[in-house]
């Protein structure tokens, strides 16, 4: 995917909940600045109990599963997809 088409796709799906700006303010879902091959759960934000301990790294192919098909849920967390299945290691 092209950076044009990924930066439509954000705006259209992702904007609503999230900022990507450096330093941006959070919205319902925490900013996702800088978010490749950081684990999950790190910045300042309300994460649920379960991708706390779900120890995800966001490598390209984690970020991929995940937006692939974000609708999949983990028990204990209403907001995010399956992290468990995201391991890729």
């Amino acid at each position: 995917m092209s950076a044009i088409n990924g930066a439509a796709l954000f705006k259209s799906r992702c904007s609503f909940c999230h900022t990507v700006e450096p330093n941006g303010d959070n919205k319902s879902g925490p900013n996702v600045f800088g978010i490749v091959n950081r684990k999950a759960a790190q910045k300042k934000y309300a994460y649920s109990s379960a991708l706390k301990k779900a120890n995800v790294t966001w490598t390209p192919e984690a970020l991929d599963k995940y937006l692939e098909n974000s609708t999949v849920r983990i028990k204990g967390d209403n907001d995010h997809g399956n992290w468990q299945e995201l391991r890729t290691t």
